[in-house]
């Protein structure tokens, strides 16, 4: 069990409007380590569109530097970039990204969902989130098929942890059985594409025979809006359903 401190942050409601910029502190509770989870969210109706951006990172602190309470310090870390590039210096990591591309410009009743985001985390960056909070993990053999499908529900399980920090409930299936459960009014896919739950599961070294077609079709999701034959400025996705604004 670890132990969650939130730091000094914003959560803005306004109707369908959010706007978040919280800093989480997850302790250890086998070791005097720490891991600090950032997530900047945006999700805001404007005239003509709808202005959709979020980060999620996340730094590993195995040595707790002076004054690394301090949430303003912290802040002074993070990257004044877009949503792809806040966690990318000073020890902070990319879990996953996401927003609606503008840049084609917003043209009357024209406007599309182009979605762009990815999942960075890596198979060693999920292993050492976990190890940080829980302690060391035994990797186990080969042929233990029961063993290993075990270590790598408990990765999924973790990174799950990071995302649930900062407020964000994720249901992310580890078999064919299960489904993916988006989280409530918090976004973190544009479309209809679950790419997060899917990305953080390759991650984690999961592969569900549904990925590669549910891939293929995110793919061409995505291609279609950006031809616009796709949802228009009168609709977008949230949570798997068509929500008209």
């Amino acid at each position: 069990m670890s132990i969650c401190v939130r730091l000094p942050g914003t959560i803005l409601y306004d109707r369908a409007d959010i706007a978040a910029d919280n800093i989480v502190r997850l302790y250890s509770p086998t070791a005097p380590m720490y891991i600090d989870v950032h997530f900047r969210y945006l999700r805001r109706h404007r005239s003509l569109d709808i202005e959709w951006f979020y980060s999620l990172g996340y730094k590993i602190q195995r040595h707790a530097p002076p004054g690394a309470g301090s949430a303003s310090a912290i802040d002074k870390e993070l990257a004044k970039a877009g949503p792809r590039g806040i966690h990318t210096r000073n020890g902070w990591q990319t879990l996953c990204w996401g927003h609606y591309d503008d840049s084609y410009g917003v043209q009357l009743r024209s406007w599309r969902c182009i979605e762009e985001g990815e999942v960075e985390i890596s198979e060693k960056g999920t292993v050492d989130a976990y190890e940080t909070l829980f302690g060391d993990m035994v990797r186990p053999a080969a042929d233990d098929s029961q063993g290993i499908f075990a270590y790598r529900r408990s990765l999924v399980r973790g990174m799950r942890l990071l995302l649930a920090a900062v407020g964000i409930s994720y249901e992310i299936a580890c078999t064919d059985d299960e489904r993916d459960k988006r989280p409530y009014a918090i976004v973190l896919e544009g479309l209809s594409d679950k790419w997060v739950a899917r990305g953080i599961r390759s991650a984690c070294g999961l592969r569900l025979e549904r990925d590669a077609e549910e891939a293929r079709e995110g793919a061409q999701e995505r291609e279609e809006q950006a031809e616009g034959d796709g949802l228009d400025s009168d609709s977008y996705s949230e949570g798997g359903e068509e929500i008209f604004v």
